[in-house]
Parts: structure tokens; C-alpha cells; sequence
């Protein structure tokens, strides 16, 4: 073979290689990226785990419930902004375990609020500290389970055994999610908070309009 044809071949083989490499770079770039999982916080269902609230104690039991769910959104907005900050210990350290303190002080701003009508409900602390999943699936921790969620279709509002008053209970959207991505979870979790903001705000018009 002439050295002329030699070099050509030789030319053309070394930018097939090249462009070989970059493709699997490529490839490998972009599957990253799919295949990432974001993660959202899950704690344990407090209000599913009350005793009859005395209608005297509704609207102080509410606004802590109301509370508990603005804690777990802004824990969850956290999770987003900081992602990637600290180390193996970051989230535990700057955002689950802050956040367990906080609901721990209101949940016993509600147990006292009942009590003061109405027997004391002890043993709810243990529902304060919550976990990390995958997608908004993560399943509370199994020592506490939450109460079941009503079905589809079920009665908008349930009445507390015998005290008179009343909370709205909506089926969980958060948990029946899949794999939420990376680049979809910003405005996932601001939905998320949106539809938690809605029940907090019937649940504030139905005390008030009682």
C-alpha cells in the first residue's frame, strides 16, 4: 500500500477513536442525570394520632398542625437550596435534627393544649423525629407508624370522637409519587408545600366558620 494511503488510514482511524471516547463521555454524562433520585423529607402523622380534641382546644390544635406542616416544607425547601453542601452528616446535622427539635416543641404545645380541657395525651414526642427517602416515598420511621390515609373519594372532613370538632383529611400525594428528578424537584417540592398550605387553610376557615 502506498505511504500516502497508509496515513490516510491511520488520519481516519484516530478521529473514529476520538469520537468514540467522546461519545461514551457523553453517554455517560447524560445517564448520570437520569438515573439521579432526589430525596424529600417524611415525618409521622401527628394529627391521625390525636385523641378527641375538645372543641375548646380545635383552633389552638390546628394552627400547631398547621405548624408541624410549614416545618416539614421549609426542611424540605433546605434539602433542595443546600444539596450537595457538607458532608455524609450535613443533612442530619443542619436540617433533620433541627427539625425534630422544632416539632417536638410543638407537639407539646399541642398535648398541652388539650390537657387543658381534656386528658393529656402523652407519648406523641415520639412522632417528632423523621426520615429521608427517595422521590417523597420514604416511609416513616416503623416504630410509629402513621395513621391510615383515607381513600379516594372518602369524606372530606372526619368528626373527632365525641368533641363536636371536626378536621379536614386529604389522601397523601407526596407518598404515591415516583422517582422525583433532580431538575423537577424545585418545583415538585413548591407544589408539594402548595396543596399542605391548602389543608392548612381549610382547616383554618372551618374553625373560624364553625
Amino acid at each position: 500500500m502506498p505511504r500516502r494511503r497508509l496515513k490516510q488510514v491511520a488520519l481516519f482511524a484516530g478521529i473514529a477513536v476520538t469520537g468514540a471516547v467522546a461519545a461514551i463521555g457523553i453517554a455517560a454524562a447524560s445517564g448520570g442525570g437520569t438515573n439521579t433520585v432526589a430525596q424529600t423529607i417524611s415525618c409521622p402523622d401527628v394529627a391521625g394520632r390525636l385523641p378527641a380534641v375538645p372543641a375548646a382546644a380545635q383552633a389552638e390544635v390546628t394552627s400547631n398542625l398547621a405548624l408541624l406542616q410549614r416545618q416539614i416544607v421549609e426542611a424540605n425547601q433546605r434539602l433542595v437550596t443546600s444539596a450537595g453542601q457538607g458532608g455524609p452528616a450535613f443533612v442530619q446535622n443542619a436540617i433533620l435534627g433541627p427539625l425534630a427539635d422544632k416539632r417536638v416543641a410543638t407537639i407539646q404545645r399541642i398535648e398541652i393544649a388539650i390537657g387543658r380541657h381534656a386528658a393529656r395525651p402523652t407519648g406523641l414526642e415520639s412522632l417528632a423525629t423523621c426520615t429521608l427517602g427517595a422521590g417523597g416515598a420514604a416511609p416513616p420511621p416503623a416504630a410509629n407508624p402513621p395513621a391510615t390515609k383515607p381513600p379516594a373519594g372518602a369524606p372530606a372532613s372526619t368528626p373527632a370522637a365525641g368533641s363536636g370538632a371536626r378536621t379536614i383529611s386529604c389522601p397523601d400525594v407526596a407518598g404515591r409519587l415516583p422517582a422525583v428528578p433532580a431538575a423537577a424537584q424545585a418545583e415538585v417540592t413548591s407544589n408539594l408545600a402548595l396543596l399542605q398550605r391548602q389543608i392548612v387553610e381549610a382547616n383554618q376557615r372551618l374553625v373560624t366558620s364553625a
